[in-house]
C-alpha cells in the first residue's frame, strides 16, 4: 500500500520530499492558537487535507509533512474519501505542530 501511495504521488508529478499540510482533530488537548508544540503520534493515525474534517473530531492539529510519510490516502488504500483522509506514519520526524481552532 505504502508503494501503491508513493507511486500515486509520482504520478501527479510530487516527489517524497514535497511537504503537505494536514489536519487532525483531537479532543483532550488545549493550548494557544498559533503556537508550536510538540506532539508524539501513534504508529499510524489519521489526517485530514481540510481543517473542516478536523474541527469535527476537537481541537485542530496542523503539521507539515513529505510525502514520504503518507503510508495511504483515500484513493491509495486506507482512507475515507469523504473526510479527504491520509494515514500517516507516525513517529517518524512528526513532533512540532500547531494547535487551535483554525
Amino acid at each position: 500500500m505504502y508503494n501503491q501511495t508513493q507511486s500515486y504521488f509520482k504520478s501527479l508529478g510530487y516527489n517524497g520530499e514535497t511537504l503537505v499540510t494536514l489536519y487532525r482533530g483531537v479532543s483532550g488537548i488545549t493550548g494557544t492558537r498559533g503556537k508550536t508544540y510538540k506532539y508524539k503520534g501513534n504508529a499510524m493515525e489519521s489526517w485530514s487535507y481540510t481543517t473542516k474534517t478536523a474541527k469535527n473530531f476537537g481541537s485542530v492539529l496542523a503539521i507539515r509533512v513529505p510525502l514520504k510519510n503518507i503510508i495511504a490516502t483515500a484513493r491509495s488504500g486506507f482512507g475515507c474519501l469523504n473526510e479527504q483522509e491520509f494515514v500517516l506514519l507516525g513517529n517518524n520526524n512528526i513532533d512540532t505542530l500547531f494547535i487551535g481552532d483554525l
